[in-house]
């Protein structure tokens, strides 16, 4: 990441940037939805909702690369 030199700046844009753009799926979470496709951080970019698995695998991902 361009301009962040430190590892806990790094997290934390990471951490921004999914709360601001990422959206727990309420109604997923509802019907019980465990699908695959809610943890797949892919899918979790381009549709920009998951459930909670899919969110923290976002994240994981993301710091990873």
């Amino acid at each position: 990441m361009k301009g962040l030199n430190e590892d806990p700046d790094k997290v934390q844009a990471i951490y921004n940037w999914i709360t601001a753009n990422i959206y727990f799926d309420q109604d997923a979470y509802d019907a019980e939805n465990d699908s695959s496709e809610y943890m797949d951080a892919s899918n979790v970019l381009s549709e920009k909702k998951a459930l909670s698995g899919g969110i923290s695998r976002l994240f994981h991902d993301l710091l990873a690369a």
